[in-house]
């Protein structure tokens, strides 16, 4: 096979490849639902959707809104805190109804 024919196969690979791992899952998941910590005026809740959209609520009331990627063991929240808008990297574990962002314990609630 040929150098001009060896590169556009080599490419059809790698993108039927990146595709299955995308479909499966891998280097990115996603969330949907409501996780709090705590409850009354020391609550704090994250809403997550599957489109990668979070709300998050100090004491029930709404404190921001904005974005969020995982990647394996890093959770990413982009979000507008009094109109500036900020990107924080926390520690994330999920493990059953609960996760767990920089060690602190949030469990599902919807």
């Amino acid at each position: 096979m040929s150098t001009t024919k060896r590169i556009p196969a080599i490419l059809a690979i790698a993108c039927l490849l990146l595709a299955a791992l995308t479909a499966c899952g891998v280097g990115g998941t996603t969330l949907n639902g409501t996780y709090q910590m705590g409850g009354g005026l020391f609550s704090q809740s994250y809403s997550f959707d599957r489109n990668g959209n979070v709300i998050i609520k100090t004491a029930s009331i709404v404190g921001s809104s904005g974005t969020y990627t995982i990647s394996g063991n890093r959770l990413t929240i982009t979000a507008s805190v009094l109109g500036v808008e900020t990107t924080t990297d926390h520690t994330f574990k999920k493990s059953g109804s609960s996760i767990y962002i920089d060690g602190a314990e949030y469990i599902k609630i919807g």
